[in-house]
């Protein structure tokens, strides 16, 4: 990974075939994700 001097974050095309190959093993062919983590969701039209 590499980052310019804007702080954006840069891959290798190999490293990104790979993320979009276990990202794709995972969503769509069903294997078990390492992790699983719990996002809390909020409407902000209810807040204001």
């Amino acid at each position: 990974m590499n980052r310019n001097i804007h702080g954006e974050r840069y891959f290798k095309a190999e490293v990104l075939k790979k993320i979009e190959k276990e990202f794709n093993n995972i969503y769509i062919f069903s294997k078990k994700a390492q992790k699983e983590v719990t996002v809390p969701i909020e409407e902000y039209t209810g807040i204001s």
